[in-house]
């Protein structure tokens, strides 16, 4: 477990180190809807950018002041030289102020790449959304070429693919592990692995991960029994939140997090060979695929916004509510965060329908400690 978070805290040297010995370059993304493995084909190295935990005021130059923390720190981090090492910001289209913030970054360090992309803002419940974004990110690939001076064949790009995949295939492996009661892996330590994996190289994540999932099916070892909650939210990138919960007496053995199991649920679909001409897999087949699977992940608020009565987003939570066993739900949101805001209200009534009690937790740049560990020891005694 050292290995992730050594990762997390010393990130910037991980990045700075993989770029000395590679000579490869970086590109610092801002939300989970950026399809890495397009990068990732050329060489680069997708390092998600989050922000600091400590209070700033560069932004305030070019950011609004009703923007959320995360946001603002993101760009603080960008302005204090945090990333110097970046070459490179992209961007998947999301909510407003995370548009914003990608938009101010650019303008204020001029990067020598730049490329926003543009996703769908809803669900393809019709099917026509997936040829729109699948030629987008033929117009990404090229642009990653031309930066990078190098042309992605097909076979690199099913390569990234395969990495990828075998990445989402380890991390289910480890949320698997935590249906059992209790669960082998505090949910701190498990959304801690989650997130090392959006900033180092996925290769040498997978083989350490491989090597932990091989260590904890064989150990006795369990965390104390408590009961089983859930967390769910937008952008938040800090372990300690969970453990403070988790240190209260709860196991948080299921989240939905956009750097937890949002990132990686679902996989790219392997076509196949004989789809593509001369027995091999075509490229727009191979786009084809990876923008299926990125408007098919289970979405966010930003994208998930049909109908209130059967959103796929109501769905999917109640599944992982069944599967895991979840007895209680904690719903964490960024100050200022329009769209978490503006779902409270449904998830409050889909929770209260089928019986679950909720807390509400609001997230600044530094966690307030003692009113989270008074409401959430409120919360479990309630759910004791």
């Amino acid at each position: 477990m050292d290995k992730f978070s050594q990762w997390v805290r010393d990130r910037h040297n991980y990045a700075r180190g993989w770029k000395a010995m590679t000579g490869g370059k970086v590109l610092g993304y801002f939300c989970c809807y950026l399809p890495e493995e397009i990068a990732y084909a050329a060489g680069v190295l997708p390092v998600r950018v989050i922000p600091g935990d400590e209070p700033q005021d560069l932004s305030n130059l070019y950011i609004m002041s009703f923007f959320c923390p995360y946001c603002r720190n993101c760009l603080g981090e960008g302005l204090k030289g945090s990333y110097d090492y970046a070459d490179g910001v992209a961007l998947g289209h999301t909510c407003v102020q995370i548009d914003q913030t990608f938009e101010s970054w650019r303008a204020a360090l001029s990067p020598s790449f730049d490329y926003y992309l543009p996703v769908p803002g809803s669900p393809d419940e019709s099917g026509e959304l997936k040829p729109f974004f699948a030629a987008e990110l033929g117009d990404f690939q090229r642009a990653i070429e031309q930066w990078t001076w190098r042309a992605v064949s097909n076979d690199d790009l099913q390569r990234a693919i395969d990495v990828y995949n075998r990445h989402r295939k380890l991390l289910h492996r480890l949320y698997d592990l935590r249906r059992n009661d209790p669960p082998p892996l505090s949910g701190a330590r498990t959304f801690e692995i989650v997130l090392s994996s959006m900033l180092v190289d996925k290769a040498e994540h997978n083989m350490w991960l491989g090597e932990l999932l091989d260590s904890l099916s064989t150990s006795a070892k369990r965390q104390r029994p408590g009961p089983r909650v859930m967390i769910i939210g937008g952008e938040n990138h800090s372990p300690e939140l969970l453990r403070l919960i988790e240190e209260q007496g709860a196991n948080i053995v299921i989240d939905d997090l956009c750097m937890g199991s949002r990132y990686f649920w679902n996989e790219v679909a392997t076509p196949s060979p004989l789809m593509g001409e001369g027995g091999g897999v075509s490229r727009e087949t191979l786009l084809s695929s990876i923008a299926a699977r990125y408007l098919d992940k289970p979405g966010c608020p930003v994208k998930d916004v049909s109908n209130f009565s059967g959103r796929p987003r109501h769905k999917h939570l109640m599944e992982l509510v069944r599967e895991w066993k979840v007895q209680g739900i904690f719903i964490v949101y960024q100050k200022f965060c329009h769209p978490q805001e503006l779902d409270l209200p449904s998830l409050n009534k889909l929770f209260q329908e089928n019986g679950l009690p909720t807390c509400v937790l609001e997230l600044d740049t530094t966690l307030t400690i003692g009113q989270i560990k008074t409401r959430a020891q409120a919360f479990l005694e309630m759910l004791s």
